[in-house]
């Protein structure tokens, strides 16, 4: 099972990995592996004044952080992976998306 978590400030990211991800897969017995982290930056222009001043612009950048987990599932049982979805979904901090995509 592959569990993609996004985050647009990264310290509350990897304290919801280490505070309630980690200990959940610890007590329902599951191992996981981080396949990837990657950073993704939007930037937007705003005129300030449209009328007049073409040359006044602010500038905004958005930045998502998103930190790929792979759950293993050799010795879970169908139920135990949708309880662990279940608890994930109840324990997630505002600011947290969570998906999950299970591999046949």
């Amino acid at each position: 099972m592959k569990v993609t978590i996004r985050g647009f400030n990264k310290q509350i990211l990897s304290l919801f990995l280490k505070k309630k991800f980690y200990p959940i897969l610890e007590q329902l017995k599951l191992t996981s592996s981080v396949i990837g982290n990657s950073t993704y930056k939007n930037k937007y222009t705003v005129n300030k004044s449209p009328h007049v001043f073409k040359k006044s612009k602010e500038q905004f950048e958005l930045t998502q952080y998103k930190e790929t987990l792979l759950v293993s599932t050799q010795n879970a049982s169908l139920t135990e992976l949708i309880h662990f979805e279940y608890i994930l979904k109840k324990n997630v901090t505002n600011g947290i998306g969570i998906s999950f995509s299970f591999n046949g």
